[in-house]
């Protein structure tokens, strides 16, 4: 197709608003709808020589900006489900992270609570909770009666209980 840039301008100037108008159907934008003509007009004036258009140029310039705006819509898609995907992924990290860092600190402070009991009763508790003993067993392996070691779980978990419970009240509104 032979064109020279007179009848090309007024090609443009004839066409433009009204191929602006049919890509802002598609995209709702104004800004993009101007840029996608542009850049069909651009495509055409390079292409102008290999162009063999048998309709009217009016006809292929409308066809080439719907597609170029379903193109557009098309990548903004994928674009938006990429994003959304890597929002999650970072959500995600971000939640993991944070809850690696928060169980950290709870175990943190669960060892210092332990830590801080009477050395006889923080014995009875671990070989109690940690080494999962029975009564019976600490008894014989401490000398020590079965109601004393009773007495003694009694006593750590009742000193723990108060320590912590700032730790699972904050757990409980934390993760609510």
């Amino acid at each position: 197709m032979e064109l020279d840039q007179n009848s090309f301008e007024i090609l443009f100037k004839s066409n433009y608003k009204r191929l602006c108008n049919v890509a802002l159907r598609f995209v709702n934008d104004l800004a993009i709808a101007e840029n996608i003509v542009q850049d069909v007009f651009c495509r055409f004036w390079e292409k102008r020589h290999q162009l063999g258009i048998q309709l009217s140029v009016q006809a292929y310039l409308r066809r080439a900006v719907i597609n170029e705006s379903l193109n557009y819509l098309k990548k903004e898609q994928a674009l938006a489900k990429r994003n959304e995907v890597y929002a999650m992924e970072k959500m995600d990290e971000r939640n993991s992270t944070e809850d690696l860092l928060f169980a950290k600190d709870a175990q943190q402070q669960i060892n210092l609570a332990i830590n801080s009991l009477p050395p006889a009763c923080k014995q009875v508790f671990l070989l109690s909770r940690f080494e999962k003993l029975s009564y019976k067993q600490i008894a014989e392996t401490l000398n020590i009666s079965v109601k004393t070691v009773e007495n003694q779980v009694s006593k750590a978990l009742k000193i723990l209980r108060g320590q912590l419970i700032l730790i699972f009240l904050y757990i409980f509104f934390e993760l609510m």
